[in-house]
This record gives C-alpha cells, structure tokens and sequence, in this order.
C-alpha cells in the first residue's frame, strides 16, 4: 500500500542504557529492534525495509543478517536532518510502496579514549578541518550554529534553556532514564560552560 496516510509509526522499542555497559552496537540495536517490532505486533518476516542513521555502526546488512530480513528496500548515510533523515525516508518507502514495514533505528555508544589524542590520520573527511582546531566533540561543532541562530533571532540562553528543561520533564516520565531529577532553569544558568553558548546541560551524557 502506498499513500500519505499509510506512513505511521505502529512499534517502538528501546536497548537498554547506561555508561560502561560492555555491550556492542550490533548488540543494543537488535534488542532495540525486536522490542520495536513486539511492539507493533509484527513478526521479524514482516520487515520488509530498514532505514538507518549515519548507518556505519552498525551497518544496516549487519542487521538484516542478524535479524535474517527478507528486504525489499534500505536505506542509510549521514545526509539529511540528523536522526530525522532515517525517519522520513522510511516514510517515502512507505509511500511510494517500495516497503510496508520499515525499522528505523539510530544507535549512539561512546568509545573509549581522549578525542584529543585520535589524530587527524585515524578520521577524515571534514574532521581533517575540525580536529587542528580543537573541535573533537559535538558541542563544539554546534556551539557555532547556536551562536549564530542566537545572533539572528535575538535569542538569549533563558530561551535555550527550555530546550533541557523539557528534556529533563520528558525524563522523568520514562523509567530507563538516567536522568530524571528535575531541573530548574538556575541550574542550567549556574551550569559550568562547555562551548559558547551551549552548557553542560545542552550536551549528552558520556
């Protein structure tokens, strides 16, 4: 079937979380992946699509091995609106009936080591440009996008803040969160900064 109509979202599932878990990529995402297809009532044979982001790790074959997919369609690269980008081109799939049941995932672990000792030898690509000038992680590379959306828009950090603060009342809400004190907006003022404008509030959990 294809159709606007037709591309919803019928199954969620979610790996375990957590720091130091000793456990892969491959590993988190099949668990994630099952829990997802229980939940919308499918069985593994009725995947017939699966749409990653960035897509190396794992890879998406690596998972329709595991997971023994027939796939009539899949679909993965770094291009796009971040995570958003596996999402809405498994709903074109959907649309355009190239499949009807497409997993979405996005896997995010931590590796081990200093950023700053990688090197620009062991990344290319655009981290040949970012690496020399001390940019290793996420906040740095997005602090200037917020710096400059800020410059435009006149917004200031009070407004940023609402960002975390509803992230952290959505945490509270969802039991496998690791965060779910509540957080007032003097926390996140009086939180040490990372890089200009985003605080440790703004970053992930490593």
């Amino acid at each position: 079937m294809s159709g606007e109509a037709n591309a919803v979202v019928t199954g969620i599932g979610q790996s375990q979380i957590g720091r130091h878990l000793e456990r892969s990529a491959r590993d988190l995402t099949l668990e994630a992946a099952l829990a997802a297809i229980s939940d919308a009532g499918l069985r593994r044979a009725d995947i017939d699509g699966v749409s990653a982001y960035p897509g190396g790790e794992p890879p998406v074959f690596d998972i329709k091995d595991n997971l023994r997919l027939d796939l009539t369609w899949f679909d993965a690269g770094a291009e796009g609106p971040a995570q958003l980008r596996a999402f809405t081109s498994a709903c074109m799939a959907v649309e355009t009936g190239r499949a009807r049941h497409v997993l979405v995932y996005r896997t995010v672990t931590m590796f081990g080591g200093d950023a700053s000792e990688t090197g620009t030898g062991a990344m290319t690509g655009s981290f040949d440009w970012l690496l020399p000038y001390h940019a290793y992680a996420a906040p740095t590379w997005f602090a200037l996008y917020a710096q400059r959306f800020m410059h435009e828009r006149a917004i200031h950090r009070e407004q940023l803040a609402a960002i975390a603060l509803n992230g952290r009342r959505n945490a509270a809400l969802n039991p496998c969160a690791l965060f779910r004190d509540p957080l007032t907006l003097d926390d996140y003022l009086g939180a040490r900064m990372i890089s200009t404008p985003l605080c440790l509030y703004d970053c992930d959990a490593a």
